[in-house]
């Protein structure tokens, strides 16, 4: 009995040195867990943000043509294939959407949202038959700074930080766009 008391402090080494090892090596995989789990978060957030932001752009982008054909012609209506371009291009906007709810912050959420409606705005007007210059110049000048908010949030979400970027000025394409005029031809005909 001797013998086993006087191996009992080897015992409680060995027994307490295993259940230490156990408990650093169970923390540094917890760590390394969470470190990849964060990483992987973040590359799914910032493919969810490029992905939103080039499909809100895509529909922006469309509204500026469907203007910009909107004034080459005195009066004439949105076309039935503008149209439909414009509204695939916002179903695949609403798709990538989905992912942006999904892995997205609270703040960067709502910058998309307040991006995509001024977009919507713009789809709205250059949709009327009873185009207004004026209101697409006001409504393109809202989109800029939507836009520089969502990518802000998404910047922040992402731990990218640094300076702001530099946000576009949107008033001087809006100011282009309410001065022109169609030119009209030699004969005084519209193109």
């Amino acid at each position: 009995m001797s013998a086993l008391l006087q191996q009992l402090p080897t015992l409680a080494g060995v027994l307490i040195g295993a259940l230490g090892s156990y408990l650093v090596s169970t923390s540094a995989e917890r760590s390394r867990w969470r470190r990849e789990h964060q990483a992987r978060w973040g590359d799914m957030r910032a493919a969810a943000y490029a992905n939103y932001a080039g499909a809100v752009k895509e529909l922006f982008q469309l509204t500026l043509e469907v203007d910009a054909r909107r004034h080459r012609g005195a009066d004439s209506s949105a076309s039935p294939d503008d149209l439909v371009r414009l509204q695939a291009a916002d179903a695949a906007r609403a798709a990538k959407w989905e992912t942006v709810l999904l892995v997205g912050t609270p703040q960067a959420v709502e910058a998309a949202r307040q991006w995509h409606r001024t977009i919507w705005s713009l789809v709205g007007i250059v949709s009327e038959d009873s185009y207004d210059v004026a209101r697409f110049a006001q409504a393109l000048e809202l989109s800029g700074p939507a836009r520089s908010n969502f990518y802000e949030a998404a910047r922040r979400d992402l731990g990218l930080v640094g300076e702001s970027l530099h946000e576009v000025d949107y008033s001087t394409i809006s100011s282009w766009i309410t001065q022109r005029r169609p030119k009209a031809e030699p004969n005084g005909v519209l193109p």
